[in-house]
C-alpha cells in the first residue's frame, strides 16, 4: 500500500502548471537531506512561496514516467510551517525528482 510521508520542507521555486492537468501543480522543495517535487492542488498552491517552509502531513510518493513525486491529494494536509519546524538549509544538489528510475 502507500507509506504517508509527514515532513518539513523548504519551497525553492514557484509552482508549475503540470501538463494535461488544469488541477494541479508542481512545487520543488527539500529539507536537509536533498528535494522533491510536490504536486499539489491548484487550490493549495498559493501558499507555496518560495523560501516559505510547508508542513506537509499524509503526502505520499508516485512514480510519473519513472520519475518520484511527493503527492498532496485531498486527503494530505499542506500549510505554512510554524517557526520552530521552519527549514534553514536545503541541500539542492540532491533532487531525487530528478532522478529516473527504472522498474526491474
Amino acid at each position: 500500500g502507500c507509506v504517508s510521508v509527514n515532513t518539513f520542507l523548504k519551497v525553492l521555486k514557484e509552482p508549475s502548471k503540470v501538463e494535461a492537468s488544469e488541477e494541479l501543480r508542481e512545487v520543488l522543495a527539500g529539507d536537509d537531506s536533498g528535494c522533491v517535487i510536490l504536486t499539489v492542488r491548484a487550490d493549495k498552491a498559493d501558499i507555496c512561496k518560495v523560501g516559505t517552509t510547508l508542513r506537509v502531513q499524509n503526502a505520499h510518493v508516485a512514480m510519473i514516467k519513472g520519475y518520484m513525486r511527493l503527492t498532496v491529494d485531498k486527503w494530505a494536509v499542506i500549510k505554512a510551517a510554524d517557526a520552530e519546524g521552519e527549514v534553514k538549509t536545503v541541500k539542492e544538489d540532491k533532487n531525487i525528482s530528478s532522478v529516473q528510475y527504472t522498474l526491474e
